[in-house]
């Protein structure tokens, strides 16, 4: 599925492309920055990923942890850029069958944030 997202974020407003897919049973959220084009650079083109739930009243984000995936991408069982400090993101590069069987896997889950990253409420 593919929609929109507009998020108001301390006075900044940032658009991105959604695609939601399952994996293992496993639900996924890819999104892609488009608008401003400020953070369209700063994300480098690429997009974050991130595992939801969802249940009739809330939307819930589990991104993943670059702490967690970088020793996965530094030990090869995971194709990517793990970044150098503490900080940085790390990018996965394989291709997206590589990232939806990581997605897929137990590394995968063992890898998301411990709390939730984005929790929606539906307001009625």
């Amino acid at each position: 599925m593919l929609f929109r997202s507009v998020m108001l974020d301390d006075g900044k407003v940032s658009e991105y492309d959604l695609r939601t897919t399952q994996v293992n049973g496993q639900h996924i959220l890819v999104a892609r920055v488009t608008a401003p084009e400020e953070a369209v650079k700063e994300s480098g083109g690429g997009s974050y990923i991130a595992y939801y739930e969802a249940t009739p009243e809330n939307l819930t984000f589990y991104l993943l942890d670059a702490e967690k995936v970088r020793p996965l991408i530094k030990s090869g069982k995971l194709k990517g850029n793990p970044g150098e400090k503490q900080y940085d993101i790390a990018e996965l590069t394989g291709s997206p069958q590589e990232v939806a069987a990581f997605l897929g896997s137990k590394d995968g889950l063992a890898s998301r944030v411990e709390g939730p990253g984005a929790r929606v409420r539906r307001v009625h």
